[in-house]
């Protein structure tokens, strides 16, 4: 069972995704939500790190890469972002793909194929 995270601070697109993965990829778990910076740190240094995360680019009280300074985060992320140029170096440099929103099946079908072929052969960040 794959453990996900989603960090989200839009409540329709979070529960969308959490619903399509739930949907689509039934041996997912999603084991916690975030709609913020300061909830993501929280979650990260105090519960189990999960396999895989769905990251928002803008969150309600900041970017999400303030996250990367105070949480060494070692599985895949997925960012979503409703603008495609919005921060796309950082986004191909700490992710493995992204999704723009609103999110849809055919594009998580491609980036959850994605992660599980990475998985599949070992995922490392640098």
């Amino acid at each position: 069972m794959k453990k996900v995270l989603v960090i989200e601070d839009e409540y329709l697109i979070r529960a969308q995704l959490v619903g399509l993965v739930k949907k689509m990829y039934p041996d997912f778990q999603i084991v916690g939500e975030a709609d913020s910076v300061l909830k993501s740190v929280n979650y990260l240094l105090n519960e189990t790190h999960p396999d895989l995360i769905f990251m928002d680019v803008e969150l309600s009280d900041g970017l999400c890469f303030e996250i990367f300074n105070r949480v060494n985060i070692t599985c895949p992320i997925i960012f979503t972002t409703a603008y495609q140029g919005n921060a796309m170096k950082d986004i191909k440099t700490r992710g493995i793909d992204y999704l723009l929103k609103p999110i849809n099946e055919e594009d998580l079908v491609r980036v959850i194929k994605k992660f599980l072929d990475i998985s599949q052969n070992g995922y490392h960040r640098a």
